[in-house]
């Protein structure tokens, strides 16, 4: 079974943690036992949280960086460093949950806020690239499915 192990700040502790996960762990400092059965729940700024990221992920067990601030900066910092779920440390039981799930299928979690914004973005940003093949070979209707296909259609 599933342990899930919160990794907070002094006095900061949300009772949806509990509520989801009876069984949980909540401690303000690294815990002294982990398994490879524990998921880890890092609040973003609790001292060297993103080396605490890191330090599970590289030992292959699921953590998963919670926020009082949704941040772009702060999202691609987490993900960077192995983080499976960026997710609002306030967020209700089952929004936690659901959370939990995705992760445990595979998948990522992202704030759907965040996720408006990332697409925004990258919509607006031209996208290049480089071949090098030699693309004179081609005729001008290959060319065109050439770039079509680059451009992610």
């Amino acid at each position: 079974m599933r342990q899930s192990i919160f990794i907070t700040q002094p006095e900061f502790e949300s009772k949806h943690w509990r509520a989801a996960f009876p069984g949980c762990l909540i401690c303000t400092k690294e815990p002294n036992r982990v398994t490879a059965s524990s998921i880890i729940w890092v609040l973003a700024g609790t001292p060297n949280w993103l080396e605490l990221v890191k330090k599970y992920s590289q030992q292959r067990l699921l953590v998963i960086v919670m926020t009082n601030e949704l941040e772009i900066n702060q999202l691609r910092s987490a993900l960077e460093a192995g983080a499976k779920g960026y997710v609002e440390a306030l967020a209700t039981k089952v929004i936690i949950e659901q959370v939990l799930e995705t992760i445990c299928s595979g998948g990522i979690w992202l704030p759907g806020q965040l996720l408006s914004n990332l697409v925004g973005a990258l919509s607006n940003t031209p996208f290049k690239y480089a071949s090098t093949c030699e693309l004179e070979l081609l005729t001008k209707r290959e060319r065109q499915v050439v770039d079509i296909v680059v451009t992610g259609a």
